[in-house]
């Protein structure tokens, strides 16, 4: 982790990518009379004071807000004041923005102009009626409900327990941190507030309406349940985790050990800020996440942002309808490019910095909308065994950036352009290859490319050393034949099998699709 730099927006000043000659966020706009030909320069705005400015990032990976600070007519520019802090991978450029908090732009029904100087708020009413008697009710809480303990003092034994949580105001402009070495910034705030506590429980309870996130978990936890809960129309995220380290150190363990996040729904989520999620974490070891409903999201349904320690399982949850506002995710994603020196890895209690395995097993995941990869191992992950998953669309299984020591086996991956991406350019090191084996992988028609491989050299001896390795899959497309994409070589199964690859693999002609699901919800432990 870095400090100081562009990070000086961060509370505290620090991340992962600080010192990235391209990281950065935008401080400005500069008019584009093509793009607003509706719209001269300048604008009929009077006062912008209190305006803010909503963007997607350049590669449309998240929103990022900020109050407008000035506008400058000779320039033909638009100057932003605090804001920018809503993503940790910061890229100084943006895409398709909209501007809110403007008296000349209230002009439809439901939306709403504050005057701060005079404190007036304008309110465009839905109605052909008169507005209510009583008035408006708007909301100024940002937290319903903090539980406050510390690593040495934790409130224990605390069940919170069919409570309905709604209508907090919103935490896209409160100071945001980077919790690890993953993409995500993060407000270190939500409806539900708890730090410091040991086998706390919050089950059967509905968070609606929240403009934040819902539940936010910081620092100090053991045995933390989180079941049975609800969430509906939430701001950013609908459960969040946050552990401390020091620095790299997190042999302390000041940070959540073994939650339990079980049988929840969360939907509409990442209203505001769209880089959400319906569970994330982040310095956060040994969660077990199973029989979870997620759909209707900006983002990836379940995001983890490192590995420390390691030894998290998925297992019997139902991600779908994810990655509707943004690019380049998928329903489960996954960052490692940050190491954690800890006592519960594979050595434990020894300390070191190798995590345990995580494992994805038994899930139903569909890549719908801009969902690239199912299971999307981004940014050094390493160490995930995904088996016995039903996985639909996108793309079966994604490695990249140096990651490693990954498996992905007697999976079924339904319907994809690829069975698996190894989308680096850059070789493994002997022994720690990720392995792609024993799969059922059925290709979307009319495609025939099973897998695509950025390092991939036949010439090297032995040849495709440092590919990942495939073996004992079975491939289907409409043809009966795929490919293997090696760097710039297309080869067939056989020619890549000639080279000692993809061993006990086979090919043939995709089956109707009623095979296709018994296939399907046999691993998943029932049937039509």
């Amino acid at each position: 982790m870095g400090v100081h730099g562009w990070c000086d927006i961060f509370e505290p000043q620090e991340g992962f990518f600080c010192a990235h000659p391209a990281k950065g966020v935008p401080d400005g706009m500069i008019w584009n009379t093509t793009s607003f030909e509706h719209m001269p320069f300048p604008p009929p705005w009077k006062n912008l004071k209190g305006a803010l400015i909503h963007a997607f990032n350049g590669p449309r990976w998240a929103t990022i807000m900020w109050w407008v600070q000035s506008m400058d007519t000779a320039k033909r520019a638009m100057y932003f004041g605090d804001g920018g802090f809503q993503i940790g991978v910061g890229l100084k450029a943006g895409h398709e923005w909209f501007i809110e908090n403007v008296m000349e732009l209230l002009d439809h029904p439901n939306e709403f102009y504050f005057d701060e100087a005079n404190r007036k708020l304008y309110v465009f009413h839905n109605s052909t009626g008169a507005p209510p008697a009583q008035g408006v009710v708007a909301t100024r809480w940002q937290t319903m409900l903090t539980v406050q303990g510390t690593m040495t003092k934790p409130v224990k034994g605390l069940t919170i327990s069919g409570v309905g949580i709604r209508d907090t105001a919103s935490t896209f402009m409160y100071p945001h941190g980077v919790p690890s070495g993953g993409d995500w910034s993060l407000a270190a705030i939500g409806g539900v507030v708890l730090e410091g506590t040991e086998n706390m429980s919050i089950k059967n309870c509905t968070f609606t309406r929240l403009d934040g996130n819902g539940i936010m978990v910081l620092g100090y936890h053991r045995g933390l349940v989180i079941a049975g809960n609800e969430f509906e129309w939430i701001g950013e995220s609908a459960m969040a985790s946050w552990g401390k380290t020091k620095g790299f150190d997190g042999t302390p363990g000041e940070f959540p050990v073994g939650t339990q996040v079980l049988y929840n729904v969360a939907r509409e989520i990442g209203i505001t800020e769209k880089q959400s999620s319906c569970w994330f974490q982040a310095k956060t070891a040994q969660t077990l996440i199973k029989g979870n409903i997620c759909f209707n999201g900006p983002r990836a349904g379940i995001n983890i942002n490192d590995n420390l320690g390691g030894g998290t399982v998925l297992e019997h949850n139902l991600v779908f309808n994810m990655v509707r506002e943004t690019k380049d995710h998928g329903p489960f994603n996954s960052w490692d490019r940050q190491p954690f020196f800890t006592t519960m890895g594979k050595d434990a209690p020894v300390p070191g910095i190798t995590p345990k395995m995580n494992v994805i097993k038994h899930n139903f995941l569909i890549s719908g909308w801009d969902a690239n990869w199912a299971i999307d191992t981004d940014g050094s992950s390493s160490y995930w065994d995904a088996h016995h998953n039903f996985l639909v669309y996108g793309s079966g299984f994604k490695s990249n950036t140096g990651g490693m020591g990954k498996l992905h086996h007697h999976n079924l991956d339904a319907y994809v352009y690829l069975c698996m991406c190894h989308c680096d350019w850059q070789p493994y090191r002997p022994g720690f290859e990720d392995q792609y084996f024993s799969n059922k992988c059925v290709i979307e028609p009319p495609l025939t490319g099973a897998v695509l491989l950025g390092w991939c050299n036949t010439s090297h001896v032995p040849a495709l050393s440092g590919t990942p390795l495939f073996y004992n899959n079975s491939y289907y497309t409409t043809s009966g034949k795929i490919g293997y994409a090696c760097g710039a070589k297309e080869l067939t199964l056989k020619q890549y099998q000639s080279y000692g690859g993809a061993k006990g693999s086979t090919q043939h002609s995709t089956p109707d699709g009623k095979t296709v699901v018994g296939w399907g919800t046999s691993l998943l432990g029932f049937s039509l």
